[in-house]
């Protein structure tokens, strides 16, 4: 599955349970779903929040690249001559080393799912959001980084982050009338 494969389960969950419109919090891969959501049905969606939300793509390190494009190029060289074993090997050796928690606790074909997720980049989604995002950050958090919440308070039209922006810190939540009404 994709994420957009997701985004359409939820759409077909809340037409079959009779729900119009909606208020999405997303975390995380939620928040994943909810920058589809957002922007593709935004007459389902009334509001949206949020927190560490995953969706941007961080920007890759140049030595990250070439390792990876040097691992696939002698892991794919092994299996063309016929070494698929020893390319497989390779292959696990590569994932324990540099693969994350998530991604190496998943096999099969939620290996498969996770590498579509994370590669997914939905800038173009966040920017087409019509309805009302708050925005709730954590400094602290490595996998949705507080840059990628400064992003997607940059992109999505309608965007409040809690305190005014998105920094370190103090963050609070105003009674401004902007969501909670």
């Amino acid at each position: 599955w994709t994420v957009f494969d997701y985004a359409a389960c939820v759409v077909d969950a809340l037409h079959a349970l009779n729900i119009e419109t909606t208020r999405l919090f997303g975390h995380s891969f939620g928040g994943r779903l909810s920058l589809i959501l957002g922007a593709d049905y935004p007459p389902i969606v009334d509001k949206i929040v949020l927190a560490d939300a995953a969706g941007i793509r961080p920007p890759v390190a140049l030595t990250v690249r070439a390792r990876t494009a040097a691992y696939k190029s002698i892991r794919d060289g092994l299996n063309r001559i016929g070494l698929r074993g020893l390319s497989d090997r390779l292959r696990e050796s590569y994932a324990a080393r540099y693969g994350s928690a998530d991604f190496n606790a998943a096999g099969g074909v939620m290996r498969e799912t996770f590498v579509k997720v994370v590669n997914q980049d939905l800038r173009g989604w966040a920017a087409r959001i019509s309805a009302p995002t708050l925005l709730l950050w954590g400094d602290r958090d490595e996998d949705t980084p507080i840059s990628a919440g400064r992003e997607m308070e940059r992109l999505i039209p309608n965007a409040l982050a809690a305190g005014g922006r998105l920094h370190t810190g103090g963050n609070r939540i105003g009674n401004d009338g902007f969501f909670f009404q």
